[in-house]
């Protein structure tokens, strides 16, 4: 049976010392490095590699535990499976939220990911999950994201088309402004509302949009702020591009 392929991504420091420190224990843990790629989001570096191999219990907190690394942002093992698991994959990574992208499939794995954490610590661990899955789509739009010359026509030709069916939305001022989007769901009672309890809030949405513009190969490095949210109590979701602030 072939070794299982792995893709690990770490939020880290500029620091070159990482990825050779992550090779080196991956090597320790019996895996075999085969590539790597950084990707920025202009507040954050993201690596991301490939091996094949077991993934060990220990390798989790083994990785936080090298200098330079904040966090484990994701670890998908691709496992032999059979062709029953195959059709009802049912783990909330990027690569199955991709397979189903533009169903509602799609948006019950967010959900899912999204409910697997605290009120408090959601938008913490969504907003980069949500960056790996506007990379990915990027890639998808690559030449037409590269023809867009300002922020707004970025969103309009290219942001928008990529959520599809999953928003309506209009271009105010560097905004997104959504009219509708299956991503948010508006608290079911004024107790949850007030006590933080909504569960899809514009946490991975606003990620997807930035990770989206950030693969532009000249426009500024952008992060997105949500101006507004439903799941806040507002009429509307508004996510704000803005310029990233240099650290």
């Amino acid at each position: 049976m072939s070794r299982p392929k792995v893709a690990i991504t770490l939020s880290i420091d500029t620091n070159h010392g990482v990825l050779g420190h992550t090779v080196a224990l991956l090597i320790e843990s019996g895996m075999k490095y085969e590539r790597h790629r950084l990707s920025n989001n202009g507040a954050e570096t993201f690596l991301t590699l490939e091996a094949t191999g077991d993934v060990p219990d220990s390798l989790r907190k083994n990785l936080v535990a090298i200098p330079g690394v904040h966090a484990v942002v994701s670890i998908e093992a691709n496992q032999e499976k059979s062709p029953e698991a195959l059709l009802q994959p049912d783990q909330p990574t990027v690569e199955n939220i991709l397979k189903f992208w533009q169903t509602p499939r799609a948006l019950e794995l967010i959900q899912q990911f999204e409910s697997e954490f605290k009120s408090k610590e959601r938008e913490q661990k969504s907003v980069p999950f949500g960056e790996l899955i506007g990379i990915q789509l990027a890639q998808e739009y690559r030449d037409a994201l590269s023809a867009q010359d300002t922020i707004e026509a970025a969103l309009q030709q290219v942001v928008i088309p990529a959520l599809g069916t999953f928003i309506e939305a209009e271009i105010k001022d560097n905004a997104l402004h959504l009219i509708r989007s299956d991503f948010v769901s508006v608290p079911s009672s004024k107790l949850k509302m007030l006590f933080g309890l909504d569960q899809e809030r514009c946490y991975v949405i606003s990620g997807i949009v930035q990770g989206i513009l950030n693969q532009h190969p000249s426009l500024p490095k952008t992060c997105v702020r949500r101006a507004k949210c439903v799941a806040a109590g507002d009429s509307l979701c508004v996510l704000k591009v803005e310029a990233a602030k240099s650290v």
